[in-house]
């Protein structure tokens, strides 16, 4: 999260985390069990959403930060992104404190497998093999709760977010299906 406007100061998520509870593991990026979907729901609903400029496109129905942020892990779940760990948001303070726009998507997009290999996935016929159980094989940074020994899958974690913000999820999904794949097959395909 670089070249911000003046005068806003980025506060990842484990920092806004440890505010919450003195004994999170800010360190530690990977495995953080103490990443829950209901510590960061916390932390995310007492956040304002972001500024104007940085929330364009968004269904009228969403209006909280929580709500914005149940669109970034739905996000992460349409694209497999599984690096929403707690340094890969946060928040942007000036006067007040705000949901950054989403941002680090790198992880998604089967960004570690070689050309042939997407390839391969989008044209096998086994049912292992195909971009849908790729997909499904994805892995948030999220946990249920602090004692699961495995982060929730993608799109898991999208359920867990809709759960508790399901007028949120639901505008999210609404527009999902809105989505011309056409548009993003020519975004892919692009230079």
């Amino acid at each position: 999260m670089n070249k911000l406007p003046s005068g806003l100061v980025p506060v990842l998520g484990n920092q806004l985390l440890l505010a919450r509870d003195a004994a999170y593991p800010t360190a530690q990026r990977f495995k953080v069990r103490q990443h829950s979907v209901d510590a960061v729901a916390e932390v995310v609903a007492s956040l304002q959403p972001p500024a104007g400029q940085w929330v364009t496109g968004v269904p009228p129905a969403i209006g909280s930060a929580l709500e914005l942020f149940a669109g970034y892990v739905m996000l992460d779940a349409w694209i497999a992104n599984q690096d929403r760990h707690h340094e890969n948001w946060a928040a942007l303070r000036d006067d007040e404190m705000r949901l950054a726009p989403t941002y680090d998507h790198g992880a998604g997009l089967a960004r570690n497998l070689t050309d042939e290999e997407r390839r391969e996935r989008l044209t096998t016929r086994d049912k292992n093999r195909i971009v849908a159980a790729f997909a499904e094989r994805a892995r948030s940074a999220f946990y249920a709760t602090p004692t699961d020994s495995r982060p929730l899958g993608t799109l898991d974690a999208f359920k867990a977010f809709g759960r508790i913000t399901p007028t949120g999820a639901a505008a999210w999904l609404d527009h999902l299906s809105k989505v011309n794949f056409d548009d993003v097959w020519a975004i892919l395909e692009g230079p």
